[in-house]
């Protein structure tokens, strides 16, 4: 048996193979060893955004005008209201660029708010007393300088009302009593102690306009309550 084309064969063959090994190496990729000089940076959210809880308190005063008409200038009275207010609040954040945040909050909260008996020059005895329980819905929009917040805010407001006018000549009685809505606006700074809690302090201004009815002898009567309010609070991000 002739041996060499034998001999001759293997010799191409592990020719071939030899000259294929570092083109099937080149396809095989092997990841680069982590550098252990480099570090993994932590992506915190934005402290402007995102879903908060809070809790405020605070002073309020406010003014109930009563008038009968239609003779307004026999009858006409102001009464000056003041105490204390405390409220717990739900809001969310929207930072919109990186100075300017947007969002809507809402506030339900108790406060006691009455003033002493006033007698008017016709002889009505007024008694008014704002609560006990209050709350607003309000939009806000603030301008960021980076842990403080400039805002301003406005919405819907309502509130618990007890008025009333007692003639001590006559004996009549006039009230309006019940749950009142109307308008809120006001603003305030806000700054943020931790990347999740924030410190602001506010003012509001709530007008629940004028809500009349019959009157046994001198046509309708009327009471306007506005309420203002400042306040500190603070609040925690989710």
């Amino acid at each position: 048996m002739n041996r060499y084309p034998v001999f001759i064969g293997l010799c191409v063959w592990i020719g071939v193979a030899a000259g294929l090994s570092p083109a099937r190496a080149a396809d095989i990729y092997l990841p680069p060893a982590p550098d252990p000089g480099m570090e993994e940076v932590e992506t915190r959210p934005p402290i402007w955004q995102g879903m908060y809880v809070g809790v405020s308190a605070g002073y309020v005063w406010g003014k109930s005008q009563y008038t009968v008409r239609p003779n307004p200038g026999a009858s006409y009275a102001d009464q000056n209201t003041g105490g204390a207010l405390s409220s717990l609040s739900l809001g969310y954040n929207y930072l919109a660029t990186p100075n300017v945040v947007v969002g809507i909050e809402g506030d339900l909260g108790i406060m006691d708010v009455h003033a002493n008996d006033h007698v008017t020059s016709g002889g009505q005895v007024l008694k008014t007393r704002f609560g006990p329980f209050w709350g607003t819905i309000r939009a806000r929009a603030g301008f960021v300088w980076d842990r403080a917040m400039i805002f301003a805010t406005g919405g819907l407001a309502f509130a618990r009302f007890d008025n009333s006018s007692h003639d001590t000549g006559t004996g009549r009685i006039d009230s309006s009593s019940g749950v009142r809505t109307g308008w809120v606006a006001g603003g305030g700074i806000e700054y943020a102690f931790a990347d999740n809690i924030t410190g602001k302090l506010e003012y509001l201004h709530m007008d629940f306009g004028r809500y009349s009815g019959p009157n046994s002898s001198l046509g309708r009567v009327s009471f306007d309550n506005t309420v203002n309010v400042v306040r500190a609070g603070i609040s925690y991000r989710f």
